[in-house]
């Protein structure tokens, strides 16, 4: 049975949803996009989506446009003018098929409802996908950020140790410089300690030659004090002499007395033996006087002997000490110039592992650098097709809003 024209153009205005033209496209072009995990594909796969959509909703509105003009001219056909200008067979005929259309039209809708249905459910799906998608997002701009912090900091942190590694490559260079200089004053250390070491044999013969002068002079010395005492012994003498010859004056001179005149010559001979008597008695204590003088002058002579003696041999003693002291020390520098050279070894060897650590240290801060920027690109892109994704749901929900409107429109 056919309805009016309204009815039927309204039953068969759920064709003319754009949303049922364009739902097939948006919806593989979204689920793909989300498929690619939000990757560069979603922008022409959207894109895509939308122009499809337009061309499949520009052919259903001249669809509908065609079927609105074949519904009217059957409509037409069911008034009286038009059952005039036709034969009633003719009528008949386009009475059945106008009913055939009609019912496979109602079937149409009904499939439509039920199509429509499940639209609605793949919406809320993709929805939740959406809400899903944002949150796993906003978890990947989470963990860009961790990745990011980290890599800034060791960046910072290894310019820091590039700092450190060129100071301390400073202080290694000035060590290196500093190294001739070095060795130039161990080469003039070990020859001044060969002169020193020179220097104290020729004072230690010097030393033995004034030990053995010393020693001539001690052994002179202690002759010239046998001569004092032999001269003290002839002073004795010469005054034991003196003495007698006094007494011999002196018997003289009584026996010169008794004789009377025959002795008086005698007398005279008797005087002069007692005046020799006494100068050589007087010649004898100033010889006296003068040895014991020498004698105190020996004695000095002789403590100063001892105090020299004493001297010598300290000297000896320190000549000595100095000379191990001088050989301690050829060894230390000997020592040291062994050492020194191990150092620039070490030296050597670190400049070289100098250069390696540069190089890590340069590598691993442009992998840092390069690490950011990319960390950087990654969230730009992402942060851009979150923006595509957002527009495209954004025209999802429009269009949602559209089969709601038009499906309650419907109903």
């Amino acid at each position: 049975m056919l309805k009016n024209k309204e009815k039927i153009i309204q039953t068969i205005g759920i064709v003319k949803l754009p949303a049922i033209a364009a739902l097939s496209g948006i919806v593989l072009g979204v689920l793909i996009g989300l498929i690619s995990q939000i990757y560069s594909l979603i922008i022409p796969v959207g894109l895509c989506s939308l122009v499809v959509s337009g061309v499949m909703f520009y052919l259903n509105e001249r669809a509908n446009e065609n079927l609105y003009k074949g519904i009217s001219v059957l409509i037409e056909a069911q008034s009286p003018s038009y059952k005039h200008r036709c034969s009633s067979k003719s009528h008949g005929k386009i009475v059945n098929k106008v009913e055939n259309l009609i019912r496979h039209y109602e079937n149409l809708v009904s499939e439509l409802t039920l199509s429509h249905q499940e639209i609605d459910k793949l919406f809320g799906e993709l929805f939740d996908l959406s809400d899903k998608s944002f949150s796993d997002i906003a978890r990947v701009f989470q963990c860009l950020d961790e990745i990011s912090e980290p890599v800034n900091r060791q960046s910072d942190e290894l310019q820091e140790c590039t700092a450190k590694v060129n100071g301390l490559s400073d202080h290694l260079d000035a060590i290196h410089n500093n190294y001739s200089s070095i060795l130039e004053g161990s080469a003039s250390i070990n020859r001044l300690s060969g002169s020193g070491l020179k220097s104290i044999e020729e004072l230690q013969n010097k030393f033995k030659a004034t030990y053995q002068m010393f020693e001539e002079i001690s052994a002179s010395i202690n002759s010239f004090s046998e001569i004092i005492s032999q001269i003290h012994e002839f002073v004795g003498s010469i005054t034991a002499i003196s003495r007698q010859t006094n007494l011999l004056a002196l018997n003289a001179s009584i026996e010169a007395a008794r004789a009377g005149e025959a002795g008086r010559g005698f007398t005279v001979v008797a005087d002069e033996f007692n005046k020799l008597s006494m100068q050589s008695e007087e010649s004898a204590l100033r010889i006296y006087d003068l040895i014991a003088s020498v004698g105190d002058h020996y004695n000095t002579i002789t403590l100063s002997l001892d105090s020299l003696s004493q001297a010598i041999n300290e000297q000896r003693h320190s000549v000595t000490e100095t000379d191990k002291a001088f050989e301690s020390i050829a060894q230390a520098v000997f020592s040291i110039s062994d050492e020194i050279k191990h150092v620039n070894e070490s030296l050597e060897e670190m400049k070289k592992n100098k250069a390696e650590v540069f190089g890590l240290i340069s590598n691993t801060f442009a992998l840092s650098r390069e690490t950011v920027t990319k960390t950087e690109d990654v969230a730009t892109i992402i942060a851009y097709h979150v923006q595509t994704v957002t527009d495209v749901f954004g025209y999802v929900k429009k269009i949602n809003e559209l089969m709601l409107k038009n499906s309650k429109a419907t109903a």
